[in-house]
């Protein structure tokens, strides 16, 4: 699982990713993938730099049968191109090339809404309970990875 913190609004967005993905969102956060070419994303980000491009910003756009899509812009002389991609492979890219990684609104409104689902649901109560349940953050992030364990996840068969 990936998670994604906006420090400024203190919202959150989990993603669930294949172990590979992990591993390549790992190697490029810790900077050991930032030259390699040796796997998809290394050889689509020296792919962007040899054309003389940069990754602007890639977007978690939406979802589709439950799995987050997103797209990646690129720029060069001839303007702005955005392209369709899986959203791990998205967030890898932008790692390596230190571009912004939005999350459309839409997409953090749906984890709100499953947050506050489990909560409830972890404190015993329905969703429509008539006062609303406290938790501290800690709490809150218990209630969501016991929620998100029980869903399917989407890269497996």
């Amino acid at each position: 699982m990936v998670v994604l913190f906006d420090d400024e609004s203190g919202r959150a967005f989990p993603l669930w990713v294949a172990d590979d993905d992990a591993a390549a969102i790992a190697r490029a956060i810790s900077g050991r993938g930032q030259s390699s070419s040796t796997d998809t994303h290394g050889l689509l980000w020296v792919t962007v730099r040899s054309l003389g491009a940069a990754v602007e910003h890639v977007e978690l756009n939406g979802a589709l049968h439950g799995v987050v899509t997103a797209a990646v812009t690129l720029s060069d002389a001839a303007g702005p191109l955005t392209l369709p991609a899986r959203a791990s492979d998205a967030i890898a890219l932008s790692l390596r090339a230190g571009a912004p990684i939005l999350v459309h609104d839409e997409l953090l409104a749906q984890v709100a809404s499953r947050l506050a689902d489990a909560e409830a649901r972890t404190a015993g109560h329905g969703p429509a309970a008539a006062e609303p349940v406290q938790m501290t953050p800690a709490e809150r992030w218990n209630a969501l990875l016991a929620h998100l364990s029980t869903l399917p996840k989407p890269y497996e068969g």
